[in-house]
């Protein structure tokens, strides 16, 4: 761009004053009467790049550098956009074909090798970068990023205060930075350091953001939410504070809401990157799957892949496309499995954790506890199932009744599980301890409800299936309500829900630990109750979905409840729940429906190779495969 012609003059002026739109509507003319300009292109690729359209600027940088095969700075920006629009097999051809010198290349292959998974690698070639470079806050957060995936929240912590320091205005790196405290078990100071940074930099919106981060990943579902509400009072225009809260509103089910948050977004003005995965969700949600498809497509892999791979596959669901689908879904799991082998490695321990469980539940075992007293109060009911057999529809459909309490996944039962300390002891207990085990529980589970002991308490949390021992050695009269579908549907849906890949979580990022977990989750769950004379009644979600009435009254005789009519209306019991914290928050809203019945079916092919391990246990429950 030797002579730059006026109307590019004029574009760069745009620019400069932060107009982009009409930056670029300008400088399109201008590459349009002089196409061999390799400056031109680059200057029309920069500004689509700063409003994040990376692949309108991809076709002017490979321009560009048809024109200057030589130049380091485009051939440097198109790695960069190929990296951000996922096409990571080319920009490592590149890199690899060009040899440039300096640290940026060095950069680009640490971010290529972060979005491949191949975390130890980038991790080695960051700390190279951070060294040659101190004030490159950019690599500092990628740093800590990997640090996270890699199990050192601690080291993680250290280098995003590095980058935080150096540009303090990024709340995506602040909320990393919140995930490495919390990891670290450090989230309440945390919390401590954001409200001295809301007090000494007031009005900061943004520290209100990450506070709610905070607030959510230590399980305080309200108060994230106060403080979403909290910063967009400060700040109306701030849209990562918008973002988070639209993100909220749809988890509430409040998709109004969440439709005037996405105008507010629209009307900011400039570019909102996650805008199109809000309007997609709220699409989708409200049935309109191929405007939800189309959006979901139109925004840039590079923002949230996991999100957008996630949106795309439920609407191909819904349209029939299983193929397709089914491989949206494998992308989504790869993304969320970027930690590598430590995934993998988490999935073999939780399984190995449940095997050795049930090596040590032996009818030798069972009969050498010692007698221990039963508890004097009323006992707790317990909602067990693999995940995505429909225990929340059904806890959601026990909340109707008055005379219920029912608690949704929280760590009552864990608690107690730590301060036994294994299944080894459990032979060994004394009532004076089972006492205060049960005291614990109670204690915890009043956080959550405070009436728990007035009402009969429902304790949901699916894999508790695994945890019998323990809930017969302090409650051998709990009430057991075992939640069963076909095996084949449940697993499908568990790979295709998107869940926390730690612990129990990773087994879902492929089909085949998620049936391996099954196995073992069942394997358990039979052993228990042949060995211990539980109090179990099954509920199975075909029959619920066909006749809610007709499996409905016998468990409620079963958990000695009176018959009411409001148990069989979920969808005016989940509207009134403020939050509903399990990946089925969506579904219970809806009028009760067959269409996950047999969903499977459709992908007989993809999940041929797991129906080895699923079969016998159909068979046992008298599905058909």
């Amino acid at each position: 761009m030797t002579n730059v012609p006026p109307i590019a003059r004029e574009a760069m002026e745009l620019a400069r004053q932060g107009d982009l739109q009409q930056a670029i509507a300008l400088a399109r003319q201008a590459v349009d009467a002089h196409p061999q300009d390799a400056g031109l292109r680059a200057f029309m690729a920069m500004l689509h790049i700063r409003r994040n359209e990376l692949a309108e600027a991809l076709p002017h940088l490979r321009a560009g550098l048809a024109i200057g095969p030589a130049d380091p700075f485009l051939t440097l920006e198109l790695v960069r956009v190929l990296i951000g629009l996922g096409e990571l097999d080319e920009a490592r051809n590149v890199l690899e074909q060009v040899r440039l010198p300096g640290i940026e290349p060095i950069r680009l292959r640490a971010m290529l090798l972060q979005r491949r998974g191949e975390i130890a690698e980038a991790t080695a070639l960051y700390r190279q970068v951070v060294a040659a470079d101190a004030r490159d806050f950019e690599s500092w957060g990628n740093l800590g990023i990997c640090l996270i995936a890699l199990g050192e929240p601690r080291h993680a912590i250290a280098a995003f205060n590095q980058s935080l320091e150096l540009r303090p205005d990024r709340p995506s790196i602040r909320h990393k930075w919140a995930e490495a405290h919390f990891m670290a078990g450090t989230g309440e100071q945390a919390l401590a350091d954001l409200r001295k940074l809301a007090g000494d930099n007031a009005p900061d919106s943004n520290a209100w953001v990450a506070m709610a981060h905070v607030e959510k990943l230590l399980g305080r579902a309200d108060a994230s939410f106060e403080s979403l509400e909290q910063a967009v009072d400060l700040d109306s225009s701030n849209a990562d504070a918008l973002v988070a809260l639209a993100e909220a509103v749809e988890q509430r089910n409040d998709l109004d809401r969440l439709e005037r948050i996405a105008a507010q977004l629209a009307a900011l003005g400039r570019p909102v990157e996650k805008l199109p995965l809000l309007q997609a969700r709220l699409a989708y949600r409200r049935g309109e799957f191929e405007h939800a498809l189309a959006l979901a497509r139109s925004a840039p892999p590079s923002i949230d892949t996991g999100t957008r791979a996630q949106v795309i596959g439920q609407c191909l669901d819904r349209l029939g496309d299983a193929q397709s689908a089914f491989q949206a879904f494998v992308e989504m799991n790869l993304e969320d499995g970027k930690t590598g082998g430590l995934t993998r490695l988490a999935a073999e321990q939780s399984r190995k954790s449940l095997a050795d469980d049930r090596d040590q539940f032996t009818p030798q075992w069972v009969a050498s506890w010692s007698p221990v007293d039963p508890p004097t109060d009323r006992e707790p009911a317990f909602l067990v199932g693999f995940p995505r057999s429909g225990t929340t529809l059904l806890d959601t459909l026990l909340m109707g009744h008055p005379g219920t309490a029912v608690i949704e996944e929280e760590p009552m039962l864990a608690l107690v599980a730590q301060r036994i300390g294994g299944l080894a002891r459990l032979p060994h207990l004394q009532t004076p301890e089972a006492e205060e085990l049960r005291s614990l529980y109670f204690t915890e589970a009043e956080k959550y409800a405070p009436d728990a002991r007035s009402r009969l308490l429902i304790d949901k949390n699916p894999l508790a299936m695994g945890s019998l021992a323990i809930i017969h050695r302090l409650f051998p009269a709990a009430p057991v309500i075992f939640m069963e579908r076909h095996p084949c549907d449940v697993v499908l849906s568990c790979f295709m829900t998107r869940f926390q890949p730690t612990g129990f979580g990773a087994n879902f990022l492929t089909l085949e630990d998620t049936a391996l977990l099954y196995d073992e989750e069942m394997q358990l769950w039979t052993r228990a109750a042949e060995l211990l004379p539980l109090k179990s009644r099954t509920v199975r979600y075909e029959r619920l979905i066909e006749d809610a009435e007709a499996e409905l009254r016998p468990l409620a005789r079963f958990l000695g409840l009176e018959w009411l009519a409001e148990l069989l209306d979920h969808r005016a019991t989940a509207r009134k729940r403020a939050f509903i914290k399990t990946p089925s928050y969506a579904q219970v809203t809806e009028p009760v429906n067959a269409k996950a019945v047999g969903r499977w079916t459709r992908y007989r092919e993809q999940m041929r190779p797991v129906l080895p391990i699923l079969e016998p246990w159909a068979a046992r429950m008298g599905y058909e495969i």
